[in-house]
């Protein structure tokens, strides 16, 4: 059974509420990246974006700075992967948050692609041929987030530049009902001038028949933000629910954030 709170609220404000009342079960926060906090008797034993779960999920979401909706479901919240005392582990959500917010000035998300500059040292090595920060991390067998402040630093001093690039260009995905014999013929730069005139995701969902990654789409003339649009409304709605589909989507609300924030076009 799922109770909702009336009106927006704040994710802080949910969680304290959820504590005081030691209730058990799941406790949804409906804002741009969906997250899911797991209680049980009022302490938090897990939670996170989809598949994206633990504490590096928690803290990549605001406790404070962005308003949703809540509901809570009364159900049985699984096996514990958590086990901090629930005021601790508030301060150290914060404290990771707090991180990701001065990161973010300098790096949109970790999906954004980055390359060494010629003043480089030898610990920026891995970005030399042109990686993502999440692939680096991977590589060097470190969390994202210590990447992440990594690449940060390297930004900040130059020794690291943004390439037009993420690594969701590397994602194939075929729409509902598309495949290549019902898709639009592989449209030229011709034709997508016209879309930008508001024909955009129309054109792009017939496009998207497997046949074409979506860095090859971006070089086809589809604009990235189309690109992000389309692939968060897609997650959002089940219709893209591969492993990896919890991160990625708080890459890609993160990346429309940077936009919004910056007033600018961070693509």
């Amino acid at each position: 059974m799922s109770a909702p709170t009336q009106g927006v609220t704040t994710l802080e404000a949910e969680l304290r509420s959820a504590h005081a009342a030691r209730r058990t079960g799941v406790l949804l926060f409906d804002v741009a990246s969906p997250l899911s906090v797991r209680f049980r008797a009022g302490e938090v034993i897990g939670g996170g974006i989809l598949d994206f779960i633990g504490f590096d999920a928690l803290g990549t979401v605001s406790l404070r700075g962005e308003p949703g909706r809540a509901s809570f479901r009364s159900i049985e919240p699984g096996e514990p992967i958590l086990h901090r005392p629930f005021e601790l582990l508030l301060d150290q959500w914060a404290r990771a948050n707090e991180e990701w917010a001065r990161i973010r000035t300098q790096l949109d998300s970790p999906s954004r692609v980055l390359s060494t500059t010629p003043t480089a040292g030898p610990s920026y090595a891995l970005y030399a041929p042109g990686r993502s920060v999440r692939a680096t991390a991977k590589a060097a067998g470190v969390p994202v987030a210590v990447a992440a402040n990594m690449a940060w630093q390297g930004l900040k001093t130059g020794e690291l530049r943004r390439e037009e690039r993420f690594a969701w260009f590397g994602l194939r995905l075929r729409a509902p009902g598309i495949t290549p014999a019902t898709g639009y013929t592989r449209p030229g730069h011709a034709t997508l001038s016209g879309a930008r005139r508001g024909m955009d995701a129309r054109l792009l969902t017939g496009c998207l028949d497997g046949s074409m990654n979506m860095g090859e789409l971006v070089d086809e003339g589809f604009d990235a933000p189309v690109i992000r649009a389309y692939l968060i409304a897609a997650i959002r709605r089940g219709e893209f629910s591969a492993p990896g589909s919890g991160w990625l989507l708080r890459d890609l609300t993160w990346e429309r954030q940077g936009c919004t924030d910056r007033g600018l076009d961070v693509s």
